[in-house]
């Protein structure tokens, strides 16, 4: 039995959905097929969740939210007729989204999430009376009915540990279930949703479940590439990585997999590999597997991502503080932030915190609320530094503007000379490193350097290690 997962790229329209039943049907094995909500058809369209949240956002009962309605009910229809489904199996779209419009905005997570889930759940509603009305034996199952059973963390749930028995009974149907992503129930009886892409982690969790001999995540990329397409041409596709190093470039800043995607094979099923695939079945792909052969290059990959800021901490003898750095991530926890990575000397600590996004690549503008936020979160925190941080430091400043670029590959445990290669290509790209750190696993190494010399410092690298 096979689980394969479906973006919502490869469901946006009718012939997209149509080519994506066609490779499910093209291998007996894939048994359950999880679905996303369909995304956007062409460039400049909007994606059904976003659809969603706006309509959420909308004043309830209004125009504005009710002509979103339309929009999305009118986006389902199309499909389901142009798969040959027939507009009968949306009938009741419109009456369903409108009644989670309705609930009490005073539950304002809650009712969101209710609101986003129904894109998924609607498309797999018509995929499985597609199916049907193709002959072929199939049913839909709402994930809370199957025993996706998930905290209470609105809009970033997780699933709980009493989840996997209950989804394990998917495996006895013996036609085609099609379970929609993204959300699960919760021990209130409500929606809740995983943070956004969760659809890869509902595969993930179901594949564990039942035990499945694979577990294939279909996109409208036919695998993983090296590097970022969209900073070096045509990067070569990685054929095979493990586990954790899949965790750490999606981490670091890859996009094709949730990051959070991982540990449920990891924990429940290790032996269940990931194959990450075109929607049109094509052979090429990525495999992600426990463990594998390793190679003659060491470096599996490499990513980026923006918006990071680096808090700088200096204090003479600070070595002779005794739990100083635990005061200082103390006060960064009050906060509510997580950090990243806590470079540090004899007198120096840095901490490094990831900030929300302020570039929205679909508008192609920048948030301005995004940015307010963040220079608020920053100066908050520095006054919360120096304030209450007790010896007081002698210096304390917040560097923004950063990001962080990390080689991958198992293989660099082993290997000499990794990091003298990569500093070298970093200076070739003219880019100064502020940053380097390397956990214990030695599976990654991670630079921070200024945002606006990150595209010429990964084509370096990529030159270095992959050319």
């Amino acid at each position: 039995m096979i689980v394969a997962k479906f973006g919502g790229s490869s469901l946006a329209n009718a012939a997209n959905f149509n080519m994506v039943m066609n490779t499910i049907e093209s291998d007996d094995r894939r048994k359950i097929i999880v679905v996303s909500a369909p995304g956007a058809r062409f460039k400049g369209d909007t994606k059904v969740t976003d659809l969603l949240i706006k309509a959420a956002k909308a004043v309830p009962g209004s125009s504005e939210a009710k002509g979103f309605v339309d929009d999305i009910c009118a986006r389902l229809a199309e499909i389901a007729e142009g798969v040959g489904a027939g507009t009968q199996c949306v009938s009741g779209a419109e009456a369903d989204l409108m009644g989670r419009l309705a609930m009490d905005a005073s539950q304002k997570e809650m009712r969101l999430d209710a609101v986003k889930a129904f894109g998924e759940e609607w498309c797999a509603r018509v995929m499985a009376a597609a199916f049907s009305a193709r002959g072929r034996k199939a049913r839909f199952i709402d994930p809370r009915e199957a025993g996706m059973s998930v905290t209470t963390e609105y809009g970033n749930a997780r699933q709980t540990n009493g989840c996997y028995k209950k989804l394990s009974k998917l495996a006895s149907f013996d036609g085609i279930t099609v379970v929609p992503g993204f959300y699960g129930g919760t021990s209130r009886g409500s929606i809740a949703t995983f943070s956004r892409g969760g659809s890869d982690l509902s595969g993930s969790i179901i594949a564990a479940a039942v035990k499945a001999e694979a577990y294939e995540n279909f996109s409208d990329v036919p695998g993983i590439c090296a590097a970022d397409p969209g900073i070096v041409d045509n990067p070569r596709l990685i054929s095979e990585l493990t586990f954790r190093e899949l965790r750490e470039l999606t981490y670091s800043g890859f996009s094709v997999f949730h990051d959070e995607a991982i540990r449920p094979l990891v924990e429940h099923a290790p032996d269940i590999p990931i194959l990450v695939r075109h929607s049109d079945g094509r052979d090429t792909f990525t495999k992600i597997v426990n463990d594998r052969k390793q190679d003659d290059n060491c470096v599996v990959g490499i990513a980026a991502d923006t918006n990071f800021v680096s808090f700088n901490v200096e204090k003479h003898l600070m070595n002779r503080e005794i739990g100083y750095g635990r005061k200082l991530l103390h006060i960064i926890e009050k906060k509510g932030l997580s950090f990243e990575h806590t470079p540090s000397s004899i007198d120096s600590i840095s901490v490094i915190i990831r900030l929300p996004k302020e570039y929205d690549p679909k508008t192609k503008s920048v948030n301005q609320e995004i940015v307010a936020a963040n220079e608020a979160t920053v100066a908050g925190l520095l006054e919360d530094i120096k304030s209450k941080l007790n010896p007081a430091p002698d210096i304390v400043k917040a560097d923004t503007g950063l990001a962080m670029i990390a080689i991958v590959g198992e293989g660099m445990k082993e290997s000499v000379g990794t990091a003298a290669k990569a500093t070298a290509a970093f200076a070739s790209a003219s880019a100064n490193i502020e940053m380097i750190s390397q956990g214990a696993s030695e599976i990654s190494i991670v630079f921070g350097v200024m945002e606006n010399r990150v595209g010429d410092a990964v084509r370096s690298l990529y030159k270095t290690f992959f050319a």
